[in-house]
């Protein structure tokens, strides 16, 4: 049997735990191996060297006392970390709620340093469980098995296909971007995923109207197509129904990063949809407040404006980054 993923937990206080996590794994078509589902005829030792040589990740679920019993030699949870790292696995150790607090006394240093040379995957059992995930498939499990071979992305989601034919040489631009060349009297085709009427979603608090406001108003100067609440939602529209659309639709997702708005749960939300249907995130950072919580799971890998004190300082750059990750100098068009 080949797997993608070989998850190593402790039983006491991770069952639950790893088997929530193999559950959401699998629905996005990975292979993976947990000992207490797939172990049912008493060959322990050998079954599970098979499996981790038959997995290139190794996922370490760091529950809490989760690496007490580690200072004992035969411990299981030990013999298999042992074993991923003497055959040279892809290590993912899984801090669950960020509550890993350090490696217990008497660890062995072998372990400590083999693991301690990874990063560390927060995964969130609660309500960011699936965003959370989603930052661990993007960012770990899918680099690492394009690396050795495997499946690429497993996002299935319906595009179209866009066929032309010319009797001119041209290129095919869907929303600004060009897509594909054409060449005269030959047929030519691009795949866009969804039909889209502005090219950036912009989130903030209340608090900030003015200076979202004003983000919008020099992006739409240079051509760049916004949205922002409450001036796109149609009246009698179902407010929630429009946003999730909107942000699903942007290209570009701009974040009024501030005080208040890590206080929203509109911009709290707004945020993790647009974390979940990956879109390019740039938060512009108006004030001094500290990056934490959930908002630090989803953006602590993230290019930050900063603009404060005076956020309009920095328009020019946000402008330019627009333009760059929309894939064209609209200024110039």
């Amino acid at each position: 049997m080949v797997y993608d993923i070989f998850i190593s937990y402790r039983r006491e206080g991770g069952k639950e735990l790893a088997r929530s996590l193999k559950s959401e794994l699998e629905r996005r078509g990975y292979r993976v191996f947990l000992d207490f589902d797939e172990l049912n005829d008493g060959i322990f030792d050998r079954r599970i060297m098979e499996a981790i040589d038959a997995s290139p990740i190794f996922m370490v679920l760091l529950s809490p006392h989760a690496l007490d019993r580690c200072v004992n030699v035969d411990d299981l949870v030990r013999r298999e970390i042992e074993y991923a790292l003497s055959h040279d696995r892809h290590m993912i150790p899984i801090d669950p709620n960020a509550s890993f607090s350090g490696f217990p006394p008497g660890t062995p240093e072998a372990l400590k340093k083999g693991l301690g040379q990874y990063q560390f995957s927060e995964i969130m059992f609660g309500q960011l469980f699936k965003v959370s995930i989603d930052k661990m498939v993007r960012d770990m499990i899918e680099p690492l098995l394009q690396q050795v071979g495997r499946a690429a992305s497993r996002d299935t989601r319906p595009r179209h296909r866009l066929k032309l034919r010319s009797n001119a040489d041209g290129r095919i631009c869907i929303d600004g971007e060009e897509r594909a060349e054409i060449k005269a009297g030959k047929m030519a085709s691009s795949f866009s995923s969804r039909t889209m009427n502005h090219d950036v979603f912009i989130s903030y608090s209340s608090k900030n109207k003015t200076t979202a406001l004003a983000i919008c108003h020099v992006l739409e100067e240079h051509r760049i197509r916004c949205w922002m609440a409450p001036r796109d939602i149609p009246p009698g529209a179902n407010y929630g129904d429009v946003i999730d659309k909107a942000i699903v639709s942007c290209s570009l997702f701009i974040l009024v990063f501030s005080g208040p708005a890590t206080l929203s749960q509109r911009v709290n939300g707004e945020l993790n949809l647009a974390f979940t249907e990956r879109k390019i995130i740039i938060p512009y950072r108006i004030d001094e407040t500290p990056l934490k919580g959930a908002m630090r799971l989803i953006l602590n890998q993230t290019h930050w404006i900063e603009a404060y004190p005076d956020a309009a300082t920095r328009f020019g750059e946000l402008v330019e980054a627009a333009e760059r990750f929309l894939g064209r100098s609209v200024a110039s068009e």
